[in-house]
């Protein structure tokens, strides 16, 4: 008798791929994606496209950056996040349980993940790039003479459209004033 498989490992694409399991749970008056339970793997938790998203508020007359720094040692973070008001917004694939985060006397907690949110700390991070080749081309233009402002104008445009787009989303999520961005 031969033993018949449905997978051959030598040959590239034959596995079937994992199934995909969708979580939904009634969040506010519809619904939506939730946190996954503790005990899914950050592979499982990548695979669904899924992250959490934590609000940190620091200690009174502290370094925010020490926390960051704590919590980068239990999870990993997404590379940006924002402050806003003195309290620190961010991203991770899997937060690790609150409980432990406190004991280290962080002041976290996990909110609801909203793509806006994420969308807002990479329009902002997007506006600082285009700053920064505004002020190249004109240097460029300053010193050395060259022949930009079609380039610039560009630029421009491509930043006065992230400055309204990250107003909008300021407006949507209820966000009032300076938002400063973030690198963890």
């Amino acid at each position: 008798m031969v033993e018949q498989r449905i997978e051959n490992p030598r040959v590239g694409g034959s596995n079937p791929p994992p199934g995909t399991i969708i979580y939904k749970a009634l969040a506010g008056n519809g619904w939506g994606l939730v946190s996954l339970l503790r005990s899914q793997t950050n592979a499982q938790l990548k695979q669904a496209n899924i992250m959490q998203t934590f609000k940190l508020t620091p200690k009174p007359q502290s370094d925010y950056r020490l926390e960051v720094r704590e919590m980068n040692k239990k999870c990993t973070l997404e590379k940006y996040g924002y402050r806003h008001n003195k309290i620190v917004y961010g991203f991770c694939d899997a937060l690790p349980e609150l409980a432990e985060l406190q004991s280290l006397g962080l002041n976290i907690e996990e909110i609801t993940f909203d793509e806006a949110q994420r969308n807002l700390t990479n329009n902002l991070v997007e506006r600082g790039r285009a700053k920064s080749k505004i002020d190249h081309l004109k240097l460029a233009r300053e010193e050395n003479g060259e022949k930009n402002e079609q380039e610039e104008a560009v630029a421009q445009q491509k930043l006065t459209d992230l400055n309204n787009t990250i107003q909008a989303t300021k407006e949507a999520l209820g966000i009032t004033g300076i938002l400063k961005l973030l690198k963890f």
